[in-house]
């Protein structure tokens, strides 16, 4: 399960950014492998770690989030797999919002 997770974050570094506004950030990917879960994408906006959108996974392992942005930062996509163990069950990520050019 740890090598699936390690898998999907390399996955992940394949984000696929831009949106409507120029100050959105989409995330999307697939945690392969995963049959139950809670998937969340937070941040430390002031010295504390938020949640900004979680999504429960059963059966799929695709997920997309999206967020506006103001500036670039530091996101983490934090998978709570519910197998008791706590190793490796976040992935640290940059991101910033990007403009979809015509």
């Amino acid at each position: 399960m740890k090598n699936i997770f390690l898998l999907s974050a390399i996955s992940i570094l394949l984000l696929s950014c831009g949106g409507d506004t120029k100050n959105t950030m989409t995330v999307t990917g697939n945690v392969k492998g995963l049959k139950k879960g809670t998937l969340y994408l937070q941040h430390v906006p002031d010295s504390v770690l938020t949640t900004i959108d979680s999504l429960q996974i059963e059966g799929n392992g695709n997920f997309t989030f999206t967020t506006e942005l103001e500036s670039p930062e530091i996101f983490y996509l934090y998978l709570n797999k519910k197998d008791a163990s706590d190793l490796n069950d976040r992935i640290t990520f940059f991101g910033e919002p990007m403009v979809r050019l015509p």
